[in-house]
């Protein structure tokens, strides 16, 4: 933390629990006829028991894929799975995705390459308090408190 950081608030964000492992499906995969279903020019999310899916279209037509679940902080560093990403998308489909539907599930299992983890951080309300100051306006990522 910097001097900076303290001039906008000393509250530091907390791992809210919940991570996203992310992929790609690219036009020519055999499940992009499906992404292209489901999330068409837009994006498609699907929340069940704990479990989350996004499909989301990119500019150069390949789909964004998603999916969201409970995850320690460091998972992706303390888990062998995350460095074998055909072994991990069996974990997925097997652990988390076994009841979702075929659609669904091919977004994983035909996903193309490794993963990205990404840890979800939030702001708590506690303790974040800040003066407003006319003429100054915060801009960046989302920031989400809770």
């Amino acid at each position: 933390m910097t001097a900076d950081d303290e001039q906008i608030t000393p509250v530091r964000p907390e791992y809210t629990g919940l991570s996203y492992l992310t992929t790609i499906i690219r036009p020519g995969n055999a499940a992009y006829r499906t992404a292209m279903s489901l999330a068409g020019k837009g994006n498609y999310n699907v929340v069940s028991s704990g479990t989350m899916l996004v499909v989301m279209r990119l500019d150069d037509g390949a789909y964004w894929i998603a999916t969201g679940m409970r995850l320690p902080e460091t998972w992706n560093t303390d888990n062998d799975l995350f460095s074998d990403p055909p072994a991990l998308r069996q974990w997925l489909l097997k652990e988390h995705f076994a009841e979702w539907t075929q659609a669904q599930r091919d977004m994983i299992e035909h996903s193309e390459g490794s993963f990205r983890f990404w840890p979800l951080y939030a702001t708590p309300m506690e303790g974040l308090e800040w003066n407003t100051v006319p003429g100054v306006t915060l801009i960046g990522d989302a920031a989400h408190v809770w």
